[in-house]
């Protein structure tokens, strides 16, 4: 005759057993669920790598554009010596400029003559009717 004992440690393994199987069925089930969808996983596999190419185009137009800021500001830095070019230009020609002023002063009606800031040359505007 089996004792109580016995009886409870067989109903236990044979309830490990039980899960065991049942968890093996659901494992089946869930395999089976992977396999018979291999479309709709390949579909999601393949929208990742479709928004990786156009994950790798944004980082690339943000180095384009690093690169043409970078080549912007390169400009500006290589340009201060025309600007201080034309910065002397207007500081060793007071007296032309005060010239340009006092006939612009006395003259308005028959011409205009006017200095341009950038390169410090004279400009001649004849106005019609005088």
């Amino acid at each position: 005759m089996t004792s109580y004992l016995e009886l409870e440690s067989k109903w236990k393994f044979t309830g490990y057993v039980f899960r065991a199987e049942s968890k093996l069925k659901s494992f089946k089930v869930a395999i089976h669920r992977l396999e018979s969808k291999p479309k709709s996983f390949k579909v999601s596999i393949h929208r990742l790598e479709s928004k990786q190419k156009s994950f790798k185009a944004a980082i690339h137009r943000l180095e384009s554009k690093l690169k043409s800021f970078k080549a912007a500001i390169h400009q500006l830095e290589s340009k201060p010596k025309s600007f201080k070019v034309s910065i002397h230009r207007l500081e060793s020609k007071p007296k032309s400029f005060k010239v340009a002023i006092h006939r612009l002063e006395s003259k308005p009606k028959g011409f205009m003559i006017s200095i341009n800031p950038h390169n410090g040359y004279q400009t001649r505007n004849y106005l019609s009717g005088t």
